[in-house]
């Protein structure tokens, strides 16, 4: 009898001893991916004996990406698209999915226009926790997916019961605010960074350019982002063509693909000659890329709290960001500036000024404000584990 309960009582310390599985639901796993890039940080610095992260993908993800999850022993599974016309599909298969993988206590959703499919489901087949996280502040480019996803926001409430933001101003988009407060309690999760990689070192500057083929005189306005309507990339060719005009040694680096790539390449041959845009598209060696950059403009119509401004200020980059992003963003004294984009592009342009004293003490400030990941990912999954113990203590053991 005694030999037998120890044997239950060591059984038991070892399913506690197995780390969490968090299952995070993403539209998809490409470098493009801003959201999916928040969360793949998460994985990288997270404490793989306490937290693993499973991915629900809605697309493919890149072969790279996919091999590198996998080897940290994550595993991946694929959702058919979300539409409106094949929602019966994407239902059927999301209750099978819940059905065949009960191990999943916690589902962390990035989606919030579709948590109320994929959270709801996950409500119905019995999952404790089912986390909402909104990593924007405007709920679409148009005015009939604005009407579409503001109508799924009312559904939220009914399937999460976690809410989780990137910034304030995201949380005050999807939760609600009273007096300039939010409504209903949330968890910051911020876009941390890994530091490291992001300090800036002339060395590194020296190479990345020299690979570019871009002379020690050449002033490199940089941006990152999605080429879609909200990064605003028409606004940032016209404020380039301003500079341009004044700056003939100047080039701007765009980095990044997406649906308006052609429309804007159009653009560019409209206002500038050939070589004075850098068309760089996707890439994964980004630190390095903004080492190269002189100033970095964002000109976004709407952000949760970009990723990519963060990344800029990690470098020392001098930022000029459009007035409609948070000011949550802005993590270094001195390196971040705002202006309408009521102004036009001239008067952003004259703002542009290339010529900063870089430096590579801009990690205190990122510890200081809550944006070194390895501090953030540790809290994270303090969360997680938190939010287990609440919700699960009836709930049988995880398979491993």
């Amino acid at each position: 009898m005694i030999p037998a309960l120890l044997g239950m009582k060591n059984a038991m310390g070892e399913m506690r001893a197995r780390p969490l599985r968090i299952l995070q639901v993403v539209d998809k796993l490409t470098p493009d991916s801003g959201v999916a890039g928040v969360v793949l940080r998460y994985h990288d610095a997270i404490d793989k004996k306490r937290i693993v992260f499973d991915f629900l993908a809605h697309e493919e993800p890149d072969l790279w990406i996919r091999r590198r999850l996998e080897k940290d022993g994550s595993k991946i599974f694929v959702a058919p698209p979300l539409r409106l016309a094949a929602l019966v599909p994407y239902l059927r298969f999301l209750r099978r999915f819940y059905a065949e993988h009960p191990e999943y206590a916690i589902v962390h959703g990035h989606l919030p226009n579709a948590a109320p499919f994929y959270l709801g489901m996950a409500r119905a087949a019995g999952v404790p926790v089912r986390i909402v996280h909104c990593h924007n502040t405007r709920s679409g480019d148009t005015v009939p997916k604005r009407i579409r996803n503001s109508l799924l926001f009312k559904l939220i409430p009914l399937c999460a019961n976690v809410r989780c933001a990137c910034s304030e101003a995201a949380a005050r988009f999807l939760f609600g605010a009273r007096n300039g407060r939010v409504k209903r309690p949330y968890h910051l999760v911020r876009n941390a960074l890994p530091l490291g990689p992001y300090r800036f070192r002339p060395e590194v500057r020296e190479r990345a350019r020299g690979e570019l083929g871009l002379g020690t005189d050449c002033l490199v306005v940089g941006h990152i982002g999605r080429m879609c309507p909200q990064k605003n990339q028409a606004f940032l060719l016209k404020i380039f063509a301003a500079f341009y005009a004044k700056h003939k040694n100047a080039v701007l680096m765009l980095i990044g693909d997406g649906e308006l790539h052609e429309t804007l390449r159009r653009q560019a041959r409209e206002l500038v000659p050939e070589g004075a845009v850098l068309w760089l598209g996707v890439r994964n060696d980004v630190p390095a890329l903004l080492q190269a950059m002189d100033v970095f403009v964002l000109p976004s119509l709407y952000e949760g709290l970009p990723l990519a401004a963060l990344e800029a200020q990690a470098s020392g980059l001098p930022c000029l960001l459009s007035a409609n992003i948070t000011e949550e963003a802005r993590i270094v004294p001195g390196l971040a500036q705002y202006i309408s984009l009521q102004e036009t592009p001239a008067e952003w342009a004259a703002l542009i000024q290339p010529r900063h004293e870089r430096t590579s003490d801009t990690g205190r400030f990122f510890a200081a404000a809550g944006y070194d990941i390895s501090t953030e990912a540790a809290k994270l999954a303090t969360l997680y584990e938190k939010l287990h113990e609440e919700h699960c203590r009836q709930r049988p053991a995880e398979e491993p």
